[in-house]
């Protein structure tokens, strides 16, 4: 049957939004963490291929029921959004599903995997009463909040970035479903570009109050092993007119850091982890803003993002910033790799 039921017609949730939550892993855990931090938005069915995963999340919600499909889930609930926390390569078909259905959809990063995939669900939503909000949690992460208030209030026009992602391997998924799934193109439709890429693209956006004009990369893999088919290390510079942004992304390095550093014409501001130091003339400041960057499933700041869904869910008026800049983040890394497929060739971006 591949369905959870409890209590059928005593499941009434006032004025809050009924919701299924789309895939259990440890993503799905942090929006659970998110869910539990807010009462304006209720899961009543956890969609979930594998059982012991969605046991698991049934159990998390008092009201939920279980499911294998999200076609189950809409058939054997009233819903007013999905929010999908499944790989990458199974985004485009259930955003669209909940799309053809007039759903608010919620997802994770990467929204899609190709301009081919955005074309189709930008006709869907000029087509449909759905919506949809892309899940870019690292937006919410306070550290990261300040940061770009730094920079855009404090260190003057922009000059250049680098940022710097270094993990000491790919972020292991849950042992009842295919944990490596990252390093498998099959679900992933990449590496590290794939998984990590996403963040630091959309937050050079934010930071450079722009879209990239071109980007050039390159990619390394292992030489042998199950894991040769994906890149796990990363190195792209964006383009933003004359400032140019350089990303470096490692599934190989010798301790775990997330680092962003960002120079103005009026100083200098550096995000190590926690640490903020901001460099001007008069002076350095340093301040500790506790983040939680190495928690995986990152559930302080699903709150955050879940919070502006809602928000969202509420207003007639649908903002397009966030989805734009996710179709943007898509096009430039389907460009990166076609960069790197030609020797790291500088490809500009279409407007």
């Amino acid at each position: 049957m591949g369905t959870v039921q409890r209590q059928g017609d005593d499941r009434m949730t006032g004025t809050a939004r009924r919701g299924a939550l789309v895939g259990y892993g440890v993503i799905g855990e942090g929006h659970a963490d998110g869910y539990e931090r807010q009462t304006d938005l209720e899961i009543v069915a956890v969609v979930d291929v594998c059982a012991e995963r969605r046991d698991a999340g049934v159990g998390r919600f008092p009201l939920a029921n279980g499911y294998s499909s999200i076609q189950q889930a809409i058939d054997g609930e009233r819903l007013d959004f999905i929010d999908i926390c499944t790989p990458p390569s199974f985004h485009s078909e259930q955003i669209s599903l909940g799309l053809n259905h007039d759903l608010f959809v919620i997802c994770e990063k990467p929204l899609l995997l190709s301009s081919a995939e955005t074309s189709d669900v930008m006709t869907l939503l000029q087509r449909t009463g759905g919506r949809l909000q892309p899940a870019h949690n690292y937006g919410y992460a306070p550290a990261i909040r300040r940061l770009l208030g730094v920079v855009h209030d404090e260190i003057g026009d922009l000059e250049g970035a680098r940022f710097s992602t270094q993990r000491t391997g790919h972020a292991r998924g849950t042992d009842s479903w295919s944990p490596d799934w990252r390093r498998d193109q099959t679900f992933s439709g990449g590496g590290i570009l794939q998984d990590h890429g996403p963040h630091s693209v959309y937050l050079a956006s934010r930071a450079a109050r722009s879209r990239p004009t071109a980007v050039s990369c390159h990619l390394k893999r292992p030489d042998q092993g199950p894991h040769r088919h994906t890149e796990d290390e990363a190195h792209l510079v964006l383009e933003f007119g004359s400032v140019l942004v350089e990303i470096e992304l490692s599934w190989r390095a010798g301790r775990r850091a997330t680092r962003y550093e960002l120079t103005g014409t009026a100083g200098t501001v550096a995000l190590d982890g926690d640490h903020l130091e901001l460099a001007r003339p008069g002076g350095t400041v340093s301040e500790l803003i506790p983040s939680d960057f190495d928690d995986p499933k990152h559930g302080r700041w699903c709150a955050g993002l879940l919070a502006d869904a809602s928000s969202g869910m509420a207003s007639a008026e649908t903002s397009n910033d966030l989805l734009g800049e996710a179709i943007v983040t898509v096009l430039v890394l389907e460009a990166a790799y076609r960069s790197a497929a030609d020797g790291g060739r500088r490809i500009v971006l279409e407007r």
